[in-house]
């Protein structure tokens, strides 16, 4: 989300020091419609992932501000992620990835817990589901 509005804000500030600052090229209308597409297609692309970032739309974060709840734990467990990525092993982020890509199961909250859950099952009593 960051990143897009830091994109944005660089295409600005480039539009500025090319055509009205340092005046390399002379400002068309033909430059002001390229331009304006591309900003258009930024703000697209960032409103479409800002979309597919909240957790399966709202449907898991019913009620008035829950949703930036939602976000917090969601950036949170990205942030998680990021810090512990190298302490699970590769099968199990492998397969957990591989779950992640499922429809409804596209959160870093259940990409962490899968991880999580994974790595201690590892250290439960061999014949403790044998009962």
């Amino acid at each position: 989300m960051t990143a897009a509005i830091l994109v944005i804000i660089v295409a600005c500030t480039i539009f500025w020091l090319v055509f009205l600052k340092l005046k390399l090229l002379r400002l068309t209308p033909g430059w002001g419609i390229i331009f304006a597409f591309f900003v258009l297609h930024l703000f697209l692309v960032f409103l479409i992932g800002l979309r597919f970032m909240t957790p399966n739309g709202q449907a898991e974060c019913p009620g008035a501000g829950a949703l930036d709840t939602c976000m917090r734990d969601e950036d949170h467990a990205r942030a998680q992620l990021a810090s512990r990525w190298e302490q699970f092993g590769q099968g199990d982020t492998k397969h957990c990835i591989q779950l992640s890509n499922w429809k409804g199961f596209q959160s870093y909250v259940e990409l962490l817990t899968c991880l999580e859950m994974a790595a201690e099952a590892k250290t439960l009593p061999k014949g403790i589901t044998q009962q």
